[in-house]
């Protein structure tokens, strides 16, 4: 076996793995080298070692300003990452993931090329069915055995999966679903319609306990409506629909825990997902007309530079290795996260804590400081956390687009979140502001973030013109990158998604892979009749999947 076919195993695997089995998978290895590190640095191996006319090969199938925009994207985060790794060390390569993985594209573009590109569509459409089979029970499993099994050698549960990074890939799932009537034509078993319902199951299951992902997935989803097969849409719809329905009539309900604050638990149900639907509806509505940005109700909090809480100098510029405060800290942070304090050695229990009518409330997990979560109804939690994320942005954006930090941000090594003053965990383990976007900002300055938009909107306009004129493979490839790119910017938006390998790996091998959408093979328009049969595009009409 060559390395670069070694390679191809281990990168197929990876990504794989992380697609079906998420944080416990990205955890696998010895720290700071896990998996996903190992692949890539034997990726930039093959790539440096394949020869100069590879190189130059590779290169060349980029279009210009996508080459650009990528080579400045990684040297300028590069060198400010430089600047920061005398004082941090190893915590600046940490946080400097966010566009370290951005070599993955480079991999991609330059090892994977575009006839393999093309062979690994194809193995998509045909593990869609696995996929959508396995959501329900991975949010199954998260719901009843959390914390029980962990990754060997790690205080990580083999069943956390974040439901905002399957409903991502739900998205892509779907797109495939929708626009190659033939996903399901190779597993005789599994029709068409029972996909629909699985992928439904998982959509309902997995809406149910984060907006983030709900939003991502029906933003991609809704592009892939625009280009794919309406039959195959509605079979989507009618078999969401059907679970959906099935769910509330049955009164069908799984209570999860949210293990990263184990005060509060969710529950997957038919009335949960009406109530995400509503919420999102309303905070959309109330951010639109300038009244979800205020202070009142579940929510009081004073950022960095207002009369209210303040860190420490120390603290602020101090890396997460700190030891967290307790006591009366506690009272000065919003709502929502004085309730998600919990042990860290402790995995909460997934029994419900209710409160009964006209009695006292039932005992819930204390803190490693004995401090006891206060209760509250999860809408207050809910709207809590809205208006704290948005405080915490218009901090950085304050300190950054109006302040000293305009050119080079913070930086990377240093905790967010611990110097911003919205450290909401005990144990310092949050980082960046839940949403990508912010993080270039706080960490990067306006450049580096000035530098992301420019390299992602090159590319969703490359991958757009290529769905505009395009036609067969290379179409169908385009817009389906284009659904998963969408649904990852939407989900880290409001996640810490690109900020770690889960999300990280799959959104720069997708950079990756739609630059070689758009910029051809090496043959240009003439290899894409050659991977008509490698990607398994339908020969036959619409509705053949059915025979």
């Amino acid at each position: 076996m060559t390395t670069r076919r070694l390679f191809l195993s281990a990168f197929a695997v990876l990504l794989l793995g992380l697609m079906f089995f998420d944080k416990p998978f990205a955890y696998l290895g010895i720290g700071p080298l896990f998996v996903t590190e190992l692949v890539l640095v034997l990726g930039l191996l093959v790539a440096v070692t394949g020869g100069r006319e590879e190189l130059r090969t590779g290169w060349l199938r980029l279009r210009r300003p996508q080459l650009i925009a990528l080579l400045v994207f990684l040297g300028y985060e590069a060198i400010r990452t430089a600047f920061d790794v005398p004082r941090y060390r190893i915590l600046a390569l940490r946080d400097g993931v966010v566009w370290g993985y951005a070599l993955f594209a480079v991999v991609v573009v330059t090892v994977v090329g575009w006839d393999t590109l093309q062979r690994w569509a194809g193995g998509y459409r045909r593990i869609v069915p696995l996929f959508v089979v396995w959501v329900p029970i991975a949010v199954w499993l998260y719901a009843v055995e959390p914390g029980k099994l962990t990754v060997p050698g790690r205080a990580v549960s083999l069943y956390l999966f974040k439901p905002g990074d399957l409903l991502v890939h739900l998205a892509g799932a779907g797109a495939a679903f929708i626009l190659w009537p033939g996903t399901v034509r190779g597993v005789r078993r599994i029709g068409g319609w029972l996909v629909a319902l699985l992928w439904g199951a998982g959509f309902v299951m997995a809406a149910s306990l984060t907006r983030g992902g709900l939003l991502a997935c029906l933003a991609g989803m809704a592009f892939a409506a625009l280009a794919g097969s309406r039959r195959q849409v509605a079979r989507l719809v009618a078999g969401t629909v059907t679970v959906w329905i099935v769910f509330g009539i049955s009164g069908l309900r799984i209570e999860v825990p949210k293990v990263s604050q184990g005060a509060l638990y969710k529950e997957a149900s038919a009335r949960q997902l009406v109530e995400q639907l509503r919420s999102t509806a309303n905070q959309a509505v109330r951010l639109v007309l300038g009244h979800g940005s205020g202070t009142t109700g579940a929510f009081h909090w004073s950022p960095p530079g207002s009369a209210g809480r303040q860190l420490p100098a120390a603290r602020q510029s101090a890396p997460s290795t700190l030891t967290p405060t307790s006591g009366p800290a506690v009272q000065h942070r919003p709502a929502a996260d004085q309730a998600s304090w919990h042990s860290p050695s402790s995995p909460p229990t997934p029994a419900r804590r209710t409160v009964p009518a006209g009695g006292s409330p039932t005992p819930r997990p204390q803190g490693s400081a004995g401090v006891t979560p206060p209760e509250h109804t999860v809408d207050r939690a809910r709207m809590g956390t809205i208006r704290w994320r948005l405080h915490w942005w218009r901090t950085i954006i304050g300190y950054t687009v109006h302040g000293p930090y305009f050119l080079t941000g913070k930086g990377f090594g240093i905790n967010l979140a611990d110097s911003d003053g919205f450290q909401p965990r005990k144990d310092h383990g949050l980082r960046d502001p839940h949403n990508v976007f912010m993080t270039f900002l706080g960490r990067s300055g306006v450049p580096g973030l000035v530098l992301f938009v420019v390299l992602v909107g090159t590319v969703l306009w490359g991958l757009a013109l290529t769905w505009w004129r395009g036609d067969g493979t290379r179409q169908q490839l385009a817009v389906w990158l284009f659904v998963y790119l969408v649904a990852m910017l939407v989900n880290a938006s409001f996640d810490v998604y690109i900020e770690n390998p889960m999300g990280g790996v799959w959104f720069w091998s997708a950079v990756g892979a739609a630059m070689l959408v758009t910029a051809g093979g090496r043959n240009g328009v003439a290899e894409e009749g050659a991977g008509q049969e490698e990607t398994g595009a339908p020969e036959h009409p619409e509705g053949s999947a059915d025979r």
